[in-house]
C-alpha cells in the first residue's frame, strides 16, 4: 500500500510538470516576441516645451520625451540640445540636457534676444538615432517668410564619428539625415574629406544601412585636423555640412 501511494504521488507530480512546461515555454515565447516588436519600433523624441515659452533675458526650461513604442527611454546615449538663431546653423551651440528620468530631458536655457531660434535634439539610444527639430519664437517676433519653414524644405544633417580617431586606423563615419521629424532616405550620400592646409580632397561613397542612415569606412593617414562634408543629394536637393574631425597618432 505504501508503494502504492508513493507511485501515485511520483506519477501525479510527473503529470503536473508535464501540464505547466507547455504553458511555460508559451510564456517565454510570448515575452521574446514582445521584446522583439519592442525593439523594431521606432526611437521617438516629442518636445514638451511649448514653441512660445520663452522671453527674451529670462531664463526656461526646453524638455523632450523620449520613447521606443511605449516604454519611456531613460538610459538614451547621447542627448545633445544644438541650438541657433534664423538661419546661422554654422553658430550653433550644442549643449547637454540633464536627465530627468522617465525618458525627460530637460535643459536651463537663457535666449538673450528676440527672435526665432531652432533647437534640434540629437538622440541616441537603443541602436537608434534621431534629432527632431522645433522653432522657438522668443519675444514679440513674426516669420516672415512661411515657406521657409524647416519642416517642408530643411534637410538636418549629424556625422557620428567615434570618440577617438586613430592615424592608419579604420574607422566607420555615419551620417544621419532627417527632413522636418523624419528620415531623409534613398539619397545619394558621398563624404569629402581633407586634412587642414593640404589640396588633395579624398571622396568615398556611403550605404544607407538602415532608414537615414548612411555609412562608410574610412582611413585617415596621418594625424591631425580633417575637415569632413557630408554631400547628400536627391531629387531637387542638394546641400552638404562639414564637420572638423581631429585625428590622433
Amino acid at each position: 500500500m505504501k508503494k502504492l501511494f508513493v507511485l501515485i504521488i511520483v506519477l501525479s507530480l510527473t503529470f503536473l510538470a508535464a501540464c505547466g512546461s507547455p504553458n511555460d515555454e508559451n510564456a517565454s515565447n510570448s515575452k521574446n516576441d514582445q521584446g522583439a516588436e519592442q525593439s523594431l519600433k521606432p526611437l521617438e523624441v516629442e518636445f514638451l516645451t511649448e514653441a512660445d515659452a520663452f522671453q527674451p533675458g529670462k531664463e526656461g526650461t526646453i524638455k523632450t520625451q523620449v520613447t521606443k513604442g511605449d516604454e519611456n527611454v531613460a538610459d538614451a546615449e547621447d542627448v545633445q540640445f544644438e541650438i541657433w538663431k534664423g538661419d546661422n546653423q554654422d553658430e550653433s551651440a550644442k549643449f547637454k540636457p540633464e536627465n530627468k528620468g522617465e525618458g525627460v530631458y530637460a535643459l536651463k536655457h537663457t535666449f538673450n534676444e528676440k527672435g526665432i531660434y531652432k533647437v534640434i535634439a540629437h538622440t541616441t539610444a537603443r541602436g537608434s538615432h534621431t534629432m527632431p527639430i522645433q522653432e522657438f519664437k522668443v519675444g514679440n517676433v513674426e516669420k516672415t517668410d512661411p515657406k521657409n519653414d524647416h519642416h517642408d524644405v530643411d534637410v538636418m544633417a549629424m556625422l557620428m564619428k567615434p570618440d577617438t580617431i586613430q592615424a592608419n586606423e579604420e574607422v566607420t563615419l555615419i551620417a544621419h539625415l532627417q527632413k522636418g521629424n523624419k528620415p531623409f532616405t534613398s539619397a545619394s550620400v558621398k563624404l569629402e574629406y581633407w586634412k587642414s592646409g593640404q589640396e588633395k580632397h579624398n571622396f568615398i561613397e556611403t550605404e544607407e544601412s538602415e532608414k537615414g542612415k548612411y555609412q562608410a569606412n574610412v582611413t585617415f593617414d596621418d594625424p591631425g585636423n580633417y575637415t569632413v562634408k557630408v554631400h547628400f543629394k536627391k531629387e531637387e536637393i542638394h546641400s552638404h555640412k562639414e564637420e572638423t574631425v581631429d585625428v590622433q597618432q
